[in-house]
């Protein structure tokens, strides 16, 4: 559950022994030289839900899913939210909060990819806000869930459906996620992690042809052709990944119709993509 060892040992022999109350006062210490930590505050929270503080715990945790967002991480934000739900069922409240600053932090994205105005007051006011500056430098591969190309079309209504759809799971290392050949009737998001993506060749030896890391999805192929998983999965470090299934896909298109649309647009690019044809193995088709 944990996973904090590295520099922390002490903290690690407290929690072994079932000394949370102890651990948390020792991680209280650990904020006090630093209290934006996220590795200290998260670990707090974890701490203070095993002491049954669980009120505590869910501040520590609305402001870690709000910061995620604001930096540009929306699947990081949306497992931890699906944590605070976990410990208070029925918390819509910061649910709605997150969609909201997915949107907005969506339109200042758009703002800042139009061109550059005449003077650069208003340019030089919005670099000084380190919220606005931070989702540009972060790499397209950890964009989180409505900066991939699978969900940047969601209306603001339809993203907060879709978050509403979405289950948290958590991985060990190692630990196979689905298997090349089962049947599969799911997509999934990977909030934190990476994992390896392995198929079978000729001779049935699995081989390695891609690494997956946070913010993207796998698993829309079989979810929309119906057929047997194309891959193997296996976790590479402790993974938290967000899933949606098909039954909850087909609840939510009753009342959001174009939500099944916009998923399928984006498998339909990814599956013709050459890089996803050279993942398989097959020619890139013809221009």
């Amino acid at each position: 559950m944990f996973g904090w060892s590295t520099g922390a040992q002490d903290i690690d022999a407290l929690i072994a022994k079932g000394k949370y109350g102890k651990a948390a006062l020792e991680v209280r210490l650990k904020l006090e030289k630093d209290r934006t930590s996220i590795r200290w505050r998260q670990q707090l929270a974890d701490l203070l839900v095993l002491e049954g503080e669980q009120k505590e715990a869910v501040q520590i945790l609305s402001k870690l899913a709000q910061e995620f967002v604001e930096k540009g991480f929306d699947a990081k934000g949306i497992a931890v939210l699906k944590k605070i739900q976990r410990l208070e069922p029925g918390h819509h409240l910061v649910e709605r909060r997150i969609a909201d600053l997915i949107r907005r932090r969506r339109v200042g994205d758009l703002k800042a990819r139009l061109p550059k105005p005449e003077t650069d007051e208003l340019v030089l006011v919005r670099l000084s806000d380190e919220h606005l500056r931070e989702p540009r430098r972060i790499p397209k591969k950890l964009a989180g869930v409505s900066s991939s190309a699978l969900f940047s079309n969601f209306s603001d209504e339809d993203l907060l459906a879709f978050i509403q759809g979405l289950q948290l799971k958590t991985f060990a290392p190692g630990q196979i996620v689905v298997t090349e050949g089962e049947p599969g009737d799911s997509l999934f998001v990977l909030a934190s992690g990476a994992v390896r993506v392995y198929v079978r060749d000729g001779i049935g030896t699995n081989e390695q042809v891609r690494l997956l890391n946070q913010g993207e999805f796998f698993g829309e192929v079989s979810l929309f052709s119906k057929s047997p998983r194309t891959a193997t999965i296996v976790t590479c470090c402790p993974c938290e990944i967000l899933e949606l299934d098909r039954p909850t896909l087909n609840r939510i298109a009753k009342e959001h119709p174009e939500i099944p649309g916009i998923i399928y647009a984006s498998y339909k690019r990814r599956v013709n993509s050459p890089e996803e044809l050279l993942a398989r193995g097959e020619p890139p088709q013809p221009s």
